[in-house]
């Protein structure tokens, strides 16, 4: 789920913004800070704890998608795009050491968000923390896609992922959809951070594997098929987990570049895009 809520994020702003957003890990670095001052250091309800990391999150996407991508855009020119690849790792930097300077290079964790016991599901024993994961996440990814389908902004965001020309012309304003869209995307990286305060603590470069992890998520679906990455997501978990059982840790890695490998092969688009380049099934 974790995954699933990273890659939403991160092909909600790469199918709308055109942009691969680099510094995409960094805001769920943020989400996880927020979550840790807030429930470590204030004693605050998770609940207010999530709404505060998704609105730190919001509001930094929005000033980057105003100070930084939207006059990259304007005056970039033909290469905008290979310039806002370089500008997105230089972000990802600079938040990592805005928050080395001034929170440091510990590990900062909590050692529960909402209980400490464990929940018999199915026979199964999870932790109530690993459990709230996969119901915040489920209610997060189906509030964003009602969002998408039937509120006027969401379908405005639909018709800009289509046609942005289009939509321009039937009165869409490009900007605004444009800003929102990137906090959005940024949102949901730091709702995925905040909910893991409990497992994997807060540090200046934890946004490293998941941005990498997103990504590979998003290779397998198919760039611009945000729908197809959430069972995609939930499936790479499911299967580093069993890679983790069977074997042991690092060998998750080696299964799923494999699979990815051999993917790129077969079908170079994803398994759910459609494209120019064929790949040895379709020849």
């Amino acid at each position: 789920m974790i995954y699933a809520l990273m890659t939403v994020g991160l092909a909600l702003i790469l199918g709308i913004l055109n942009i691969p957003n680099f510094a995409q890990g960094e805001f769920y670095m943020i989400g996880a800070y927020m979550a840790w001052f807030t429930i470590g250091i204030l004693h605050l309800n998770p609940i207010i704890a999530l709404f505060s990391a998704a609105l730190a999150s919001f509001v930094v996407g929005v000033l980057c998608e105003k100070i930084l991508f939207t006059p990259l855009r304007k005056f970039g020119g033909r290469g905008w795009l290979l310039n806002v690849f370089v500008l997105t790792l230089g972000l990802s930097l600079i938040l990592q050491n805005i928050a080395l300077v001034t929170i440091g290079p510990l590990y900062y964790g909590v050692p529960y968000i909402w209980s400490p016991n464990v929940v018999n599901l199915f026979g199964v024993g999870i932790s109530y923390d690993r459990l709230m994961i996969i119901i915040i996440g489920s209610i997060t990814i189906i509030a964003l896609w009602m969002f998408l389908k039937k509120s006027r902004l969401g379908r405005a965001i639909r018709a800009v992922a289509q046609d942005p020309i289009a939509a321009s012309l039937m009165g869409v304003n490009l900007k605004t959809i444009y800003t929102i869209t990137n906090g959005l995307g940024c949102m949901l990286s730091s709702i995925a951070g905040a909910l893991t305060i409990s497992i994997l603590p807060a540090y200046p470069t934890m946004g490293i594997i998941p941005l990498y992890k997103a990504w590979f998520v998003i290779i397998m679906a198919g760039l611009g098929t945000i729908g197809a990455c959430i069972p995609i997501g939930i499936l790479l978990g499911v299967v580093e987990t069993v890679g983790v059982a069977v074997a042991s840790e690092g060998w998750q890695n080696v299964i799923y570049l494999a699979i990815i490998c051999i993917l790129l092969i077969f079908k170079p688009f994803g398994l759910f895009r459609k494209g120019e380049v064929r790949g040895v099934w379709e020849k």
